[in-house]
């Protein structure tokens, strides 16, 4: 009897430490071992040629609101541009400045917000790119007083991108002639206070270098030398006083009579300006202007 008790008592207990077991949740999961030291390895480069291939491409510009223009400052010769009557060419692009690649270009230069000037080309430029003063249709259009800029854009495929300079204000200019001779001009505003007869205090660089362009080689007791001033209001007592101020520094400059020097006002169209045309040969005789100048009409009587 007391055996038979204690048989069931132990079947009973192994029962219920089976069914503990049972009910346990199991643990499948892989233990890893603890983490060693990192290894060291190099972020990831790209190729050289990629990179040259994206630098590129940001020259060219990207994205739905068309290309981004790249804005580089014209720099002139140091001598050319801040001196007295600088010659031609008064805008110049090197190529060497240009980093992007492009199959097609156009060349513009404004005045303003107008188109002066246009021309456009295949390939890649292998010469600079200059604008002496003309307009499209090859006329004279650079006039003293007005500041120009150009816009060189470059297309390769259906991507663009485009070059804007700052504006080149020339207060004075020369310029060479069909003939051999040889034009000088003068911003008014460079030479008078505004609104005023009495010279500016930058007038004296740009007169003292017009004397010496005008001083001749030789005497010549006879010769005339003729300026014209251009002024928007030319029957005006403001335009006929600086036309008299104008001959006279030059009379007293030259050492010539009154009679020797003469400034005509006449209409101006596309800026006040001095202006004078020197004959090929040396001395003081003096053409009046040239044919085919937006200024050249005169006043009439």
């Amino acid at each position: 009897m007391n055996a038979s008790l204690l048989l069931a008592a132990a079947a009973l207990a192994a029962a219920a430490g089976a069914s503990r077991e049972a009910a346990a949740p199991q643990d499948a999961s892989i233990q890893a071992r603890s983490p060693g030291p990192g290894l060291a390895v190099p972020p990831p480069e790209p190729a050289p040629a990629v990179v040259d291939e994206v630098l590129d491409s940001l020259l060219l510009g990207r994205g739905r609101g068309g290309p981004a223009p790249a804005r580089v400052g014209v720099t002139p010769e140091p001598a050319r541009a801040p001196r007295p009557f600088p010659e031609p060419p008064y805008l110049a692009l090197s190529p060497a400045n240009i980093e992007a690649l492009y199959d097609a270009w156009i060349f513009e230069v404004f005045d303003g917000l107008e188109l002066v000037f246009r021309s456009e080309g295949i390939g890649l430029l292998q010469e600079p790119l200059e604008w002496a003063g003309e307009g499209s249709d090859g006329r004279t259009a650079a006039v003293a007083g007005r500041g120009y800029r150009y816009r060189f854009t470059g297309r390769r495929g259906s991507r663009s991108f485009l070059i804007d300079s700052e504006p080149v204000r020339l207060d004075s200019l020369s310029r060479p002639e069909f003939s051999g001779a040889t034009r000088l001009e003068a911003a008014a505003s460079a030479l008078f206070k505004e609104g005023q007869a009495e010279f500016a205090d930058s007038a004296k660089l740009l007169l003292d270098a017009l004397v010496e362009r005008l001083r001749p080689p030789e005497a010549r007791p006879g010769g005339v030398c003729r300026l014209a001033f251009y002024a928007f209001k030319p029957r005006s007592a403001a335009a006929k006083a600086r036309a008299e101020a104008l001959s006279g520094f030059l009379t007293s400059a030259l050492r010539l009579k009154p009679s020797q020097v003469e400034v005509s006002v006449l209409p101006a169209e596309s800026g006040e300006i001095l202006a004078v045309v020197m004959p090929p040969s040396s001395g003081p005789i003096f053409q009046l202007d040239q044919p085919n100048h937006p200024d050249r009409e005169r006043v009439e009587p």
